[in-house]
């Protein structure tokens, strides 16, 4: 080995621990992800498919998630039958989903804890796009009076039709998805 070879060998420096402490006292962390919530809203659609049916590998790629980092966000929420048998996915959970909610002001983002609170919701969003289609008022009944919590204020239900068909015809009601943007923060 030529003498030029082996000072190139000794220059290298060897990668340090994760949580290793430096000279300096300093500990080495490693660089936070840069958009965590993008992967937890992919696996909370994954879980959705997986309610729907679909296995944890086919609703893993359908959303574009390896399984375990859907395991890793969502595991409190699936159960594995057997030691060698599929996942189910269990009938409650308590992982928190941030939702986007039409109001008499417009959206409002309310974090919503458990898929129970969560279908409250979607059934609100439901009687909505049910009346904006048919006209019928009964779906909307179940939410008259009702109120929630979003940004330290109350905000009712919106029930009114006249404030849906105005909001419906200034094309202000986005109903296509009930989750609030990955990218918002509010």
């Amino acid at each position: 080995m030529t003498r030029q070879a082996t000072s190139r060998r000794r220059k290298r420096k060897k990668p340090q621990r994760v949580g290793a402490k430096r000279a300096s006292g300093l500990r080495v962390r490693r660089p936070r992800a840069i958009a965590p919530r993008g992967a937890y809203h992919r696996a909370l659609k994954a879980l959705a498919l997986m309610r729907s049916g679909k296995s944890l590998s086919a609703a893993c790629k359908a959303e574009h998630i390896k399984p375990d980092t859907f395991r890793r966000y969502v595991g409190s929420a699936i159960r594995h039958d057997k030691p060698s048998g599929r996942f189910r996915v269990a009938p409650a959970d308590t992982l928190t989903r941030r939702l986007a909610v039409p109001t008499a002001e417009g959206e409002a983002h309310v974090t919503v804890r458990g898929i129970k609170a969560a279908r409250e919701f979607s059934a609100h969003a439901n009687a909505i796009a049910h009346f904006n289609r048919t006209g019928d008022k009964s779906r909307l009944k179940r939410f008259e009076g009702k109120t929630f919590r979003a940004g330290g204020r109350r905000h009712e239900f919106l029930t009114d039709p006249e404030q849906l068909m105005e909001l419906a015809e200034a094309d202000a009601l986005r109903l296509d998805s009930l989750y609030a943007s990955v990218s918002e923060r509010r």
